[in-house]
């Protein structure tokens, strides 16, 4: 065995937090009882007032509440919409065309998607297939 973490085997580890970011662990049901505000004048010098000595275990519960809430909630948050823009000059005034149900107005299908005259772009005003933004690059004036 280790004679050095031997020694502090059942020993609490604390951390100093300050204001704000100790404010969310405020709500951990030991705060009260396990938590210690620093008070003293050199410890309020160096942390500021609102700081306390918090033991290492509720901080790890809480990132691991916290990483279990955002787990959570990931399915529910909505991802960033896609930007298509001309493959050509880069403009999003990109347009595409479709088939639609002249009764009900409901769209039916696309068309060829590979096919750059299903596209039609109003900066350039030429047929080209989008690309994501993301992925659009200048080349010489050109997408490349």
């Amino acid at each position: 065995m280790n004679k050095e973490i031997d020694d502090y085997e059942g020993v609490e580890m604390f951390v100093a937090v300050t204001w704000p970011d100790v404010q969310h662990l405020m709500d951990h049901p030991d705060f009260q009882k396990r938590c210690h505000l620093i008070n003293d004048a050199a410890g309020i010098e160096e942390y500021g007032s609102s700081a306390y000595f918090v033991p290492v275990e509720i901080i790890e519960e809480e990132k691991e509440t916290e990483k279990r809430l955002i787990q959570s909630v990931e399915p529910f948050v909505e991802k960033e919409k896609e930007i298509w823009v001309c493959s050509n000059c880069g403009s999003a005034e990109v347009e595409a065309q479709t088939w639609v149900d002249l009764n009900s107005n409901e769209p039916l299908e696309d068309v060829d998607p590979n096919s750059a005259e299903s596209y039609w772009c109003r900066a350039c005003e030429q047929y080209h297939v989008p690309i994501e933004k993301d992925n659009f690059k200048i080349v010489g004036g050109q997408n490349g």
